[in-house]
């Protein structure tokens, strides 16, 4: 999969990539060894990221969702690959021209209502 352009994107489906990308994040986990025991600690690092306070602004005043979508535009290009596809594939987002012919995202039309069709 390609780079996906994330600025693109207008504030719903930026606000759904936020939310995926820290529910990615906070499901990582590691091993730590604690007095000779190994145990196994939950990821923190969509919150060393601010990634909370980035989604409230998201969804807030435009002054504030400009930066937060500035902010998110540059932790996104420092993912990988891997976390950038799980992060869409768990928001639902997809790029179109990616899609086998066999997928049925990749045959729908728009819908036309009548106000939009030309006279």
């Amino acid at each position: 999969m390609t780079r996906f352009d994330i600025e693109s994107l207008d504030d719903a489906n930026l606000l759904l990539i936020g939310e995926a990308l820290q529910m990615v994040l906070d499901a990582r986990t590691h091993k730590h060894n604690h007095l000779g025991e190994e145990v196994i600690v939950k990821g923190s690092l969509s919150k060393a990221l601010k990634l909370p306070e980035l989604i409230k602004h998201l969804s807030s005043t435009t002054k504030k969702r400009e930066s937060a979508r500035e902010r998110l535009s540059e932790i996104w290009y420092t993912l990988s690959s891997a976390t950038c596809e799980r992060s869409l594939k768990l928001a639902g987002v997809y790029e179109p021209r990616e899609l086998s012919w066999e997928d049925p995202r990749s045959n729908r039309h728009p819908s036309l209502s009548t106000d939009e069709c030309p006279d």
